[in-house]
């Protein structure tokens, strides 16, 4: 059965907390960033799959950095599946 809709692209995009400086907070959230997207590469295996990987550091936080709970939640990976432009 062929899908509705193909996946064609994916998104990773990494964050970190506040924690250390901005530089290495933005390596940090490309490197969390780029082992998503491995993982994901590995386990769908297909090569019309194209991903967009981006990492911005302690921009956009969703949660107060001045707790650990809130930088525990600031230290993630959203992943989406845009729509084609089709």
């Amino acid at each position: 059965m062929t899908p509705l809709h193909p996946l064609t692209k994916i998104r990773a995009i990494g964050f970190t907390d506040n924690l250390g400086t901005s530089a290495h907070g933005d390596v940090l959230s490309r490197q969390r960033a780029d082992a998503v997207q491995n993982v994901l590469d590995q386990e769908l295996n297909d090569a019309n799959v194209t991903y967009e990987v981006r990492g911005y550091g302690e921009q956009y936080p969703i949660a107060d950095n001045s707790k650990e709970s809130g930088r525990k939640n600031n230290r993630r990976v959203e992943v989406s599946f845009p729509r084609s432009e089709s």
